[in-house]
């Protein structure tokens, strides 16, 4: 080669550069794999509005937009499943839901704040039952003492002549944690020993 400078000036010019480049990526285009996945189910769609009609909440006076939901999964919750107790899907709003070997359905929520507090939760219940709302004295006395893991919590039982709900619930960082048993009076009835050992597992990490 005569001048060796001038080939490698030419190498470098930006339009040649360009050229070579393209050259070189366009065979690969046609052959890259792309690997598509699913991602796990999130037990709460981090835009949606609405909310599970089953999850039994007041779900008045409180925010649904992203940053309340999202702060509905900042704590992982750890417990010990029962014997013969099944995981199934989790609806919109809901972090947790499972069958019994009774066929009675629990359902796991978690909300900031008081949720519309406990005498709107309570009747809010009554309602799905076709109860009729009760004072605030009458939801009080109704109530009963219970435990979420180590945490305080309240246990509601209520029912009609076809259908059964208890819930026991509390504030625990921040946020209250509903623990929502239903089914007919048998299924729950047959639920309930299994129901507060799962009670007694559960913890927040």
């Amino acid at each position: 080669m005569q001048n060796p400078s001038r080939f490698l000036n030419w190498l470098q010019h930006p339009a040649l550069l360009t050229l070579i480049c393209s050259l070189l990526v366009l065979p690969g285009c046609g052959e890259e794999e792309i690997d598509v996945y699913e991602a796990p189910h999130a037990a709460v769609a981090p835009n949606a509005t609405a909310h599970d009609p089953q999850d039994g909440q007041d779900h008045s006076g409180h925010n649904h937009g992203p940053e309340a939901q999202q702060a509905t999964t900042s704590q992982k919750l750890s417990f010990t499943l029962p014997q013969g107790w099944q995981q199934t899907e989790p609806g919109n709003m809901v972090l947790h839901r499972f069958v019994t070997p009774s066929q009675a359905n629990l359902a796991i929520t978690a909300f900031p704040g008081d949720v519309g507090g406990t005498i709107a939760n309570v009747n809010r219940w009554r309602g799905q039952l076709g109860l009729p709302t009760e004072t605030d004295a009458q939801v009080t006395a109704a109530l009963k003492p219970d435990k979420l893991g180590k945490q305080e919590a309240h246990r509601i039982d209520l029912a009609n002549d076809s259908k059964r709900l208890v819930v026991t619930f509390g504030m625990i960082n921040g946020k209250t944690w509903f623990f929502k048993l239903t089914g007919t009076s048998d299924q729950i009835e047959k639920a309930l020993p299994a129901f507060g050992t799962f009670l007694t597992s559960v913890n927040w990490q």
